[in-house]
């Protein structure tokens, strides 16, 4: 097995874990909103973990960008930088104490991220494939 093949297993087994992540964080911030102690530090783990995540995801797939002289397809890097930004911009907003903290504006932060994955997933062929 080859280093690319590697690579590409790994940055493709790993986007379940950010999926699962995104989804298991924004249950986190609904639950947010009819409780506030417990929450502000599930909060703050589940971005972060969302964010390690991604950035994970961002270093392999870069990795492989190169390797691979993937030049043809700017659509996945670009969208999924995007994705990245959006997913830190929540972990920041995460952050805030809690009489700051809005939640709406992290839902959306995370939820523009999920929208950049999903549209970089689907410039990629088999993209949602399993």
């Amino acid at each position: 097995m080859t280093l690319e093949e590697i690579l590409l297993k790994a940055h493709s087994g790993i986007r379940w874990l950010v999926l699962l992540a995104m989804v298991v964080g924004v249950f986190g911030l609904l639950r947010g909103w009819w409780r506030t102690a417990q929450y502000q530090q599930e909060r703050r783990v589940w971005g972060l973990v969302y964010s390690v995540l991604l950035d994970l995801q961002l270093v392999l797939g870069a990795l492989l960008f190169f390797m691979l002289s993937a030049w043809w397809n700017l659509a996945h890097p670009i969208t999924m930088v995007l994705a990245v930004g959006c997913a830190h911009v929540g972990t920041i907003l995460g952050r805030l104490p809690p009489e700051r903290a809005n939640p709406s504006l992290q839902m959306l932060a995370y939820a523009l991220s999920y929208l950049f994955i999903l549209l970089g997933l689907a410039s990629v062929p088999r993209g949602f494939g399993f």
